[in-house]
């Protein structure tokens, strides 16, 4: 539901399941071969051989094995662009297109409709040249 419905107490719940979901996929990064993860809610996560027609979750976390520095710039900037937030963590990095764990003021959110067409390309490139190395 967008946040422009929820009243005070769901906007509380809201955060802390971001902030649950957020932990969870911390720790599920760490586990050996993770290339990239997301926890969403009503959006599943597109496998490998999906990425190019299934777009990612916005709240995404890519692995350093895919991270060379020309991906990693490319989506830095996305996220940058959209004043987002780019969290290095121990294997990789944690993309958000907030700069806030926690929701804010809907009036205060930008509009990233076109920040996953732009995002989903390079990820999937990454994996596909990642996998071809493999």
């Amino acid at each position: 539901m967008p946040i422009e419905y929820l009243d005070k107490k769901q906007i509380a719940l809201a955060n802390k399941r971001q902030e649950f979901t957020r932990k969870l996929l911390r720790r599920m990064s760490g586990i050996a071969g993770v290339l990239y993860g997301s926890i969403d809610i009503e959006q599943t996560i597109p496998t490998p051989s999906a990425l190019g027609s299934v777009p990612l979750p916005l709240d995404l976390y890519v692995s350093n094995d895919l991270l060379d520095s020309q991906f990693s710039e490319k989506l830095t900037s996305l996220y940058e662009e959209v004043g987002g937030a780019v969290t290095p963590w121990e294997d990789g990095t944690f993309y958000s297109p907030f700069s806030s764990v926690r929701f804010r003021d809907p009036k205060g959110r930008r509009n990233v409709a076109s920040l996953a067409e732009s995002v989903t390309p390079i990820v999937a490139t990454a994996v596909d040249r990642w996998l071809r190395r493999a």
